[in-house]
């Protein structure tokens, strides 16, 4: 959850492109020049472009290409891979009073990538930009307070980080507190709310929110049974390579809940699955329905269930959507 994870740069990244003015600091006119240029060739893909461009107004001190830069560092996009290069244009940005560049470098030093690990410092440059209204970093530091993440656990504390965060649309706040409300944790159990928060991110494309959303669909929890919307989350979600999804569609299949019933669909979903890693609650189930599936199956239905295995995972694998463990 505190990883700084491809899905977590992506994102920033996407806050750079759309030029977020609440991330955005004014400079002189030509560093903005610069830095819309930058834009541009990042949104045709030419990362290597971008990152030149990015780091000529970086150079001139514009601190929104400072940022744009360390995550480009931090990401290896059109750049080496480079997390003490990230540091170090995060520290600069942050210097200048940039928050969403003291929430990345927060995410640094809580892993040690780039610079020592320092918990101490991880909490400051996090509450910094949550005091700045950094969804991100009202998140993070929420999480590190209530999984006591080298600090002492302080759940009214997290939870009323995750609270703000959620309140801006953060998606990821959104689940969590989801996942409280559905547990009764810290909360008294209310799947109805849980639905609502699980709605809200599942709508902005957060895959877990799209699992979760999909799986009380499929029991009927807060809401009434309706398998074919429990599909249609599943499917969004494994689309992002939600290894959660990935099974459930591979039982689905399998067992021809709202779906029609289609044994080398399941053998599909679950070959996905088991290299998506996916296990239950720590437990391996994934053999289990693999074998159940091809026992259903002729040798050659197997062959074919696999080569679609596999050329789905080669077709999301090159569009950078590796599973999300």
């Amino acid at each position: 959850m505190l990883s700084l994870s491809r899905s977590t740069l992506a994102a920033w990244l996407m806050l750079v492109v759309l030029s977020l003015s609440g991330c955005s600091l004014m400079s002189n006119t030509e560093s903005r020049q610069m830095h819309s240029h930058a834009i541009k060739q990042y949104q045709t893909h030419d990362y290597a472009q971008a990152a030149k461009w990015f780091r000529y107004a970086a150079d001139k001190g514009y601190a929104d290409s400072q940022f744009a830069l360390g995550l480009l560092y931090a990401k290896g996009q059109g750049v080496k891979q480079d997390f003490t290069q990230a540091a170090h244009w995060f520290k600069l940005a942050a210097d200048q009073g940039h928050r969403c560049a003291n929430g990345m470098l927060g995410l640094l030093y809580l892993k040690g990538q780039g610079v020592p690990k320092d918990i101490k410092e991880a909490s400051q440059h996090l509450t910094l930009a949550a005091q700045k209204g950094d969804p991100e970093a009202m998140f993070n530091l929420g999480a590190m307070n209530y999984f006591g993440d080298g600090i002492p656990k302080n759940s009214p504390k997290a939870i009323q980080l995750f609270e703000k965060s959620a309140q801006t649309g953060f998606a990821k706040a959104q689940v969590m507190l989801g996942m409280l409300y559905a547990a009764g944790k810290d909360f008294p159990k209310d799947y109805q709310k849980a639905f609502e928060l699980y709605s809200k991110a599942a709508a902005q494309g957060q895959s877990i929110g799209q699992n979760n959303l999909a799986y009380m669909y499929q029991i009927g929890r807060g809401v009434p049974k309706d398998y074919a919307l429990a599909l249609k989350w599943y499917s969004l979600a494994a689309e992002q390579g939600n290894p959660y999804s990935l099974y459930s569609l591979g039982e689905l299949s399998y067992d021809g809940t709202g779906v029609p019933q289609d044994y080398m669909l399941a053998y599909k979903w679950a070959y996905i699955a088991q290299k998506a890693g996916y296990k239950q609650n720590g437990t391996e189930v994934v053999p289990n329905l693999l074998e159940k599936a091809a026992s259903r199956l002729t040798d050659s239905q197997k062959e074919e269930g696999k080569r679609l295995a596999l050329e789905w995972i080669s077709q999301h694998t090159s569009k950078d959507r590796v599973a999300q463990k």
